[in-house]
């Protein structure tokens, strides 16, 4: 994942998207210092619309090579989508910082506990 190749995770919807707060968990393997964007899009057969938007920096852990999650929690205010049943929800993980081509200085924490950390996901606005 370079600057420009972003990691999707979809979600079907059965419905609209409320306005409200967003909260998300971004834990993630840091293998070189980078900036990361989370973009939460409503995915329809026209194309996407941001509903929410949370950006982080991370820094190499302090004992590099253990390949332990390092914790990240970010909090965003999202806008309303008239979202329909079969709408996709999409997390999109996006490196916004120049790394060497084909490196991957950030990895979603697929792992949960095992590296010491959560998997990745979201809390949506209560309806």
């Amino acid at each position: 994942m370079g600057v420009g190749d972003p990691l999707e995770a979809p979600y079907r919807l059965g419905g609209a998207i409320p306005a409200g707060p967003w909260r998300l968990v971004g834990d993630g393997i840091i293998v070189d210092a980078c900036d990361v964007q989370f973009d939460v899009l409503w995915r329809t057969g026209a194309g996407d619309t941001t509903v929410a938007s949370f950006s982080h920096h991370f820094d190499v852990p302090a004992s590099p090579g253990q390949f332990d999650a390092v914790a990240f929690d970010g909090s965003a205010d999202g806008i309303a989508a008239a979202a329909t049943a079969g709408d996709h929800l999409v997390l999109r993980f996006s490196i916004t910082s120049m790394h060497p081509a084909g490196t991957r200085p950030y990895i979603p924490n697929g792992d949960g506990g095992d590296a010491l950390g959560r998997i990745p996901s979201l809390i949506t606005p209560a309806p």
